[in-house]
C-alpha cells in the first residue's frame, strides 16, 4: 500500500472541501492535489521496480535499433 504525505493529502481534501461549499474549480484542484499525492506514495515505494523495468525496456530498444541499423547496411551493400 502506497504511503500518502499528509500534507498534500490534507490539502487536497480542505480543497475539495471548499470547492463543495464556495467552486466547483476548488474541488477539481484538490481532486487533482489528492490523485498527485496518492501518484507520488505509489512512485516512491515502486522505484526500483519501476526504474528496473524501463531500463530493460530502453536496452531492448537500443538493441532493436542496433540490429535494424545492421540490417539496413546488409541490404543497402548488396
Amino acid at each position: 500500500m502506497p504511503r500518502i504525505t499528509a500534507s498534500s493529502s490534507s490539502i487536497g481534501l480542505a480543497a475539495i472541501l471548499s470547492g463543495i461549499y464556495l467552486d466547483w474549480k476548488m474541488a477539481v484542484f484538490g481532486a487533482f492535489l489528492v490523485a498527485s499525492a496518492i501518484g507520488l506514495g505509489y512512485i516512491e515505494d515502486n522505484l526500483m521496480m519501476m526504474l528496473t523495468i524501463s531500463s530493460v525496456a530502453l536496452a531492448g530498444v537500443v538493441v532493436t535499433l542496433l540490429v535494424r541499423s545492421k540490417i539496413k547496411q546488409k541490404t543497402a551493400d548488396t
